[in-house]
């Protein structure tokens, strides 16, 4: 009733065994791949953070650069953005809503490591991102 090649009354062949070998390393790879991305994006952050903290320290005119921050990186450029206190609030909120849809140098940067290989054109995202951010600067400037 057993067969030599089963256990349990399982199937237990060596094909069996090399297809979940063959699922267990592309689980792995998946893994590995998943972590590789997610530390890339984080050292971005953090790069383009320090960039634009030294830009804030190094650089003269601080009132134009803090307006830029939020297009260096998003979340610590937007946050700035909000803390400006000469900026009228429907200028702020615009140029809050513009960094947000466009995402920053850092979010392209991001985008490109991931995508690299793919045949995106990095000019023509930043092009493309550069619009989408200044139609919020004007549609949210004109409906505030």
């Amino acid at each position: 009733s057993h067969s030599p090649n089963s256990f349990s009354g399982l199937p237990f062949s060596s094909s069996s065994l090399k297809e979940k070998n063959s699922t267990s390393l592309s689980m792995e790879h998946t893994i590995f791949s998943s972590f590789q991305i997610i530390v890339n994006i984080g050292v971005y952050m953090m790069v383009f953070t320090i960039l634009m903290r030294l830009c804030l320290l190094l650089l003269p005119n601080q009132d134009f650069l803090s307006i830029l921050t939020g297009f260096l990186e998003m979340s610590t450029g937007i946050s700035w953005l909000n803390s400006l206190s000469f900026l009228p609030s429907v200028i702020k909120t615009s140029l809050i809503l513009s960094a947000a849809s466009f995402g920053g140098l850092c979010t392209c940067a991001q985008t490109y490591s991931v995508t690299e290989g793919l045949g995106l054109s990095l000019p023509y995202y930043i092009i493309g991102k550069l619009f989408l951010g200044s139609c919020t600067f004007v549609t949210a400037w004109f409906l505030l």
